[in-house]
């Protein structure tokens, strides 16, 4: 098991524990791995265009683009395997149906003919043999893709311990200043006092 495919299994265990059986779980996440084509975690426009180009459909960018802000309001770049799910669970349970949910689904029966067609001895051989050439593919993503998000998080890192150095020289210079502040006015007091009994 690749460690992208351990990333949506986490995203399976933690968010939707309960909500899909083992069995669409697997067919969800193949739907995903296979048009989440760089390993990114979120399906992109462009690989939402190939989803429509093997439906036999177009979409412009930027209609892709509308169904991606429609689908998760928060979604930057794409959508992501929870979005995924989400927009899965919404149109089977009939809460919302999107646009993206219709298509997903669709494309998951599809998913799942193929893989009721390759149940023969011969299509579960090529099955695995598909499923291991792309996971060794998707490894070398995955590490670049990782080694990225390390040396982001280290950076987050330097910039968080810098700021709070920062924020610990100044409220020590604060300290300071206050310190003389109160001392001069303690001297002023004691020289009013002086000047007053004296």
């Amino acid at each position: 098991m690749t460690s992208f495919e351990s990333r949506l299994r986490l995203v399976e265990e933690v968010d939707f524990h309960g909500v899909f059986t083992a069995e669409e779980f697997a067919a969800y996440r193949s739907a995903f791995i296979k048009y989440d084509e760089n390993k990114s975690g979120a399906l992109e426009v462009f690989e939402l265009n190939r989803m429509y180009e093997d439906r036999g459909e177009t979409r412009t960018n930027m209609q892709l683009r509308q169904l991606i802000r429609e689908a998760d309001p928060e979604a930057i770049d794409g959508i992501s395997y929870k979005s995924f799910l989400t927009i899965i669970a919404k149109d089977k349970k009939g809460i919302s149906k999107s646009a993206l949910g219709g298509i997903f689904v669709e494309l998951l029966q599809r998913v799942e003919a193929k893989q009721h067609t390759t149940n023969t001895s011969i299509g579960r051989k090529a099955n695995i043999f598909e499923q291991q050439a792309a996971g060794q593919a998707n490894d070398n993503i995955d590490e670049t893709n990782i080694k990225r998000q390390r040396d982001a998080r280290r950076e987050q890192e330097t910039r968080k311990r810098e700021a709070a150095a920062r924020l610990k020289k100044e409220e020590e210079e604060a300290a300071v200043r206050e310190a003389e502040r109160k001392r001069k006015v303690a001297e002023g007091l004691a020289r009013l006092k002086a000047n007053i009994n004296g």
